[in-house]
């Protein structure tokens, strides 16, 4: 499914709010794995929340200079106390 869905594409960049900063992260992690990773142009966190220890582990399988951006608000509740800034 992975290489149909981005076939065509040149690059893209993985966005996501909330929890769904914390599935960007995710996928991105997954990306250096099946093959798709020279098509990520970077991770964007709108506040992003991660999910145990998998948005640290897949960040982790990242280049240390990939582009990686978590836009934070200050800690509160519904952002995990910002665990993930």
């Amino acid at each position: 499914y992975s290489s149909t869905l981005l076939d065509g594409v040149q690059k893209v960049a993985l966005v996501g709010h909330s929890a769904g900063g914390g599935l960007a992260a995710g996928a991105a992690g997954f990306m250096t794995q099946n093959g798709t990773f020279d098509k990520l142009a970077g991770v964007v966190m709108l506040d992003g929340v991660g999910f145990g220890d998998v948005t640290p582990v897949a960040l982790a399988k990242l280049p240390q200079d990939f582009p990686i951006y978590n836009l934070g608000a200050r800690a509160y509740y519904w952002n995990m106390s910002g665990t993930t800034n």
